[in-house]
């Protein structure tokens, strides 16, 4: 029996033992404060985070908190900045030793045994450091890692890096001046990638006539109807200034109908003319680096460059032309014409996305 209370014993003051000192763990990465005894020369640590009791000499008042930073003459508790030189008194209070010795006394009869014995262990753990009878303050430890200074970095990175909700919805305004207006819905994972799907619809627009007219025999313009839709993926973050990688695949439907082109665009014969109707079918892929530029908890700008290449399928008839001419091919009337043109080009954009950026 004395045997079985023994390991008893000794297996509760372990449980009280990882009660008593957990909030301890990792201490070296705290700052501290050390009090010494003058006579026995003990030292005693009181770590940030601890919640301690104290009293100064000029209050009566006693307070109470947890140490919220150490500097190298005063402590904070509750946004309160105190001088050691005007602590009188203060104590430890440590959590989970009381619970624990509950639960323990309440599970285990034979514990009440030694409850005793328990309650001083309490006592000595809470015990008080008074600066008039023989403690004094030793100095401070200060980490050469601030590891209050690291959370808050990871806490501002994590403002651009966890978005709180992984959808988000971008606009491209840049490519609605050039009447293509499309909406992309993204989802992000594991703050590293990115897929996206985006659809868009084209309307007639020749705005930019005083600079082209858009009735070139090989690349008209500004006459397309149509829809499109692209798919997108991202490797996200490649940098620490949040630049990203993409690529994407897109798909272009496009046409008009009997529409009257004058072409004019430095074509020989300046006054030929001639009515077509036309279906295009556009597919694309392209390589991209963008960049996130984060300016609410709502609201990003996604500045993308690169370059791309598409293949336009076109099937055309031309109804009319007022002659014919060897500088406008396969201008045959009620004939229907197939021709597949590729374009290398040079991509850029301006995505505005939005999204919830807040932290988790």
């Amino acid at each position: 029996m004395k045997k079985i209370r023994s390991l008893l014993f000794i297996f509760i003051l372990m449980i009280l033992s990882v009660g008593i000192n957990a909030q301890n763990l990792y201490s070296y990465e705290k700052a501290a404060i050390f009090v010494s005894n003058n006579k026995t020369q003990r030292t005693k640590e009181i770590y940030e985070k601890t919640k301690v009791k104290y009293w100064l000499y000029n209050s009566k008042v006693i307070g109470r908190g947890r140490i919220e930073k150490i500097t190298d003459s005063s402590l904070t508790v509750k946004g309160k900045q105190i001088r050691f030189k005007d602590i009188r008194k203060i104590g430890i209070r440590k959590n989970g030793t009381i619970p624990i010795l509950v639960v323990i006394t309440a599970l285990t009869p034979v514990a009440w045994f030694y409850t005793p014995l328990l309650f001083a262990s309490v006592i000595m753990q809470n015990r008080n450091f008074s600066m008039e009878k023989g403690w004094k303050f030793d100095g401070v430890f200060i980490p050469p890692v601030d590891s209050a200074r690291i959370k808050k970095i990871a806490k501002e990175d994590s403002l651009q890096n966890n978005p709180a909700s992984m959808v988000n919805i971008s606009l491209n305004p840049l490519n609605s001046l050039f009447n293509q207006h499309t909406l992309e819905i993204s989802y992000q994972w594991k703050n590293k990638y990115s897929i996206g799907i985006s659809g868009g619809i084209q309307t007639v627009g020749k705005w930019y006539h005083f600079i082209y007219d858009g009735t070139d025999d090989n690349y008209p313009t500004g006459v397309y109807k149509g829809w499109s839709m692209f798919c997108n993926f991202k490797k996200m973050n490649i940098t620490r200034n949040h630049w990203y990688f993409e690529t994407g695949l897109s798909y272009k439907y496009l046409y008009y109908d009997h529409v009257h082109f004058i072409n004019s665009w430095g074509d020989p014969d300046p006054d030929i003319e001639w009515i077509r109707s036309e279906i295009a079918n556009v597919f694309g892929i392209k390589v991209e680096m963008g960049k996130r530029i984060f300016l609410t908890n709502h609201i990003l700008l996604e500045p993308v460059f690169g370059v791309s290449l598409r293949q336009r399928r076109r099937s055309y008839i031309t109804y009319w032309a007022n002659e014919q001419s060897e500088h406008i091919s396969d201008n045959y009337w009620g004939l229907l014409f197939h021709r597949n043109q590729i374009f290398p080009g040079i991509q850029a954009g301006l995505l505005l996305t939005f999204g919830n950026f807040k932290l988790k």
